[in-house]
């Protein structure tokens, strides 16, 4: 009898409570066609809001001690001060604009959360690293900056992504609502986008409500640096760099333009579908907990009772299809370079799952969960069917 699977953190109902809320919201923007800044707030906040109403159903409110009345004051200080520096790194893909217009774009749901958090504990608006170099600069209080590593990983780990994720969304939701869908083509593209919409919806949700003095979201951040290293070169910024691997990146949403009638593109298209619908299914999993380079605890559901990685696992394939299927179907001789690039996919990646799980079996949630996957997840059946496979052709008996 097989061993029962160790729970998820959050229900999968969590995540498809927050499709439910994308899904009207987005026809919604398509329909009246707003301001794509409007269409992605509103998405953003349709999304968010029945996800952390259900993770605030669960959690006990536990009020906070105000210790300074200029909190507020303190927090947008530290805010400027700890975000700033990531202008280094995201300058090299974006102008100072472009950065400004992303923490925009996060605004209504980051004001969502801090209207949440004084409703839930208070006038205080908790602790991290934007309260403590706040209060360290005003009021020469250098109390909460001592061991203060694990908040500003977390804080980095924001500070990078939100602005890579803001930006991606309203480009996406510019392009949707300027699709004028005549054609087949045009649909699937629309298709795309609204999966990749659906993706990195969740993913900055998962990045503005990660905060310890609403719920217990946050157990730990990947404190490797080569886990750090991994994760963050298969992000624009840093691998703006080189041309070729930015480009099978963005080929994953515009692949349908080298669409033909031709059995080997159509075979790949319909692995690419089958791919991306894996890579989301992973990421809808999360609910409110997604997050690269922390732990939010285990989640067992959704294509994660079958595969540790379900979304590397898509990421690597897609990258491969693009590289020798799409790319020489437009017209690209491929070059060195550009046959480099699936392998580097596979490489990172290979190391961002080896890292993550260093990283993860510091909880023994998920030492259990991983060595449930490996009796019973996809690999571990196939392994064992293989092998009562070889035993009764060899004339042997297993249980």
């Amino acid at each position: 009898m097989a061993e029962q699977r160790p729970s998820s953190v959050i229900p999968v109902t969590d995540g498809l409570v927050g499709l439910g809320g994308l899904l009207p919201a987005w026809l919604l923007a398509m329909w009246l066609k707003p301001a794509p800044l409007l269409a992605t707030w509103l998405v953003l906040i349709a999304t968010a809001l029945p996800m952390m109403l259900r993770e605030l159903a669960r959690t006990p409110t536990v009020p906070r001690p105000v210790t300074n009345a200029s909190q507020p004051l303190s927090w947008l200080v530290g805010f400027i001060v700890a975000t700033t520096p990531m202008l280094v790194v995201h300058s090299q893909a974006a102008g100072l604009s472009i950065w400004l217009v992303s923490w925009v774009v996060v605004l209504p749901a980051f004001v969502l959360r801090l209207a949440m958090e004084r409703y839930r504990n208070g006038p205080a608006l908790g602790d991290g690293l934007p309260l403590a170099i706040g209060r360290a600069l005003r009021f020469a209080d250098w109390t909460e900056l001592k061991g203060a590593a694990a908040s500003a990983r977390l804080w980095f780990l924001k500070a990078f992504f939100i602005p890579v994720y803001s930006t991606s969304l309203l480009a996406l939701l510019t392009t949707a609502l300027n699709n004028n869908l005549q054609g087949p083509l045009s649909w699937l593209a629309m298709v795309l986008i609204f999966a990749y919409t659906i993706d990195l919806t969740f993913a900055l949700t998962g990045y503005i409500f990660a905060s310890n003095t609403l719920v217990q979201t946050v157990k730990s951040t990947q404190p490797r640096l080569l886990g750090w290293a991994a994760c963050l070169l298969c992000y624009e910024p840093l691998f703006k760099h080189w041309s070729n691997f930015g480009r099978v990146v963005h080929e994953e949403i515009n692949w349908p333009a080298s669409l033909m009638l031709d059995a080997d593109i159509l075979t790949a298209a319909a692995i690419m579908i089958a791919l991306l619908a894996l890579y989301i299914s992973a990421t809808v999993a999360f609910g409110l907990r997604f997050s690269n380079l922390s732990n939010r605890g285990v989640i067992s559901s959704g294509p994660y009772r079958y595969m540790k990685h379900p979304a590397y696992f898509a990421h690597v394939g897609n990258a491969w299809i693009i590289t020798f299927v799409f790319l020489p179907a437009s017209g690209v001789d491929l070059t060195a370079s550009q046959m480099l690039v699936p392998v580097a996919f596979t490489i990172l990646y290979r190391c961002r799952a080896i890292t993550e799980e260093m990283h993860l079996r510091e909880d023994e949630h998920y030492i259990a969960y991983s060595d449930w996957i490996a009796r019973y997840g996809l690999i571990g059946r196939l392994r064992h069917l293989f092998v009562r496979s070889i035993l009764r052709h060899q004339g042997l008996t297993t249980n």
